[in-house]
């Protein structure tokens, strides 16, 4: 019968044989195996031992080294290894350079929020603060979007005031 945490008689054998394993396999399935315990155990574990929380991450330490040490050796017969290698660990020299910023904001809410609001701009240049701000998209409840909760309901069915709303995520007239 698998060790859990209600027999803690052998506990500290059965995480050493799940930390040794692991170190060498990083595989959870595995390591329990080894060690006759289940998840559910390991999972107890990392949950209410700090000590055996810090020998698995040390043991996850071991195996990337290992795997690393690994790809060092294969980098001598291969040049795309030795690429990835170089890219990883110098990555000031040998790294990709096309990093890409965006502008225009991080959320799909952003993005249509600033083009309306610089559509709007172009429409309307009154130069009259928050006056284009009556022409961008806004949500049922009337704030812009964005602003509500979040804007988890962007795109995820009809409003539930009974109005159309557009595939894009405006509302009746509006084209973005």
């Amino acid at each position: 019968m698998p060790l859990d945490e209600t027999q803690p008689e052998d506990k500290l054998e059965h995480q050493r044989q799940f930390l040794a394993t692991y170190s060498k396999t990083a595989n959870y399935m595995l390591s329990c195996k080894a060690a006759g315990v289940t998840r559910q155990a390991v999972w107890l574990w990392k949950k209410n031992d700090k000590a055996f929380l810090e020998e698995l991450e040390e043991a996850r330490q071991e195996y990337l080294d290992y795997l690393e040490a690994l790809a060092l050796s294969k980098a001598k017969a291969s040049d795309t290894m030795l690429i990835f290698i170089l890219k990883a660990n110098m990555p000031w020299k040998y790294g990709d350079r096309n990093t890409t910023y965006h502008e225009l904001g991080n959320t799909f809410a952003d993005l249509v929020r600033t083009v309306a609001q610089r559509r709007a701009e172009r429409i309307l240049p009154s130069g009259i603060p928050g006056e284009s701000d009556k022409f961008l998209p806004s949500n049922p409840g009337g704030q812009p979007l964005g602003e509500a909760d979040g804007d988890t309901q962007l795109g995820q069915g009809p409003p539930q005031d009974g109005g159309t709303k557009l595939h894009d995520g405006g509302q009746d007239g509006d084209s973005v």
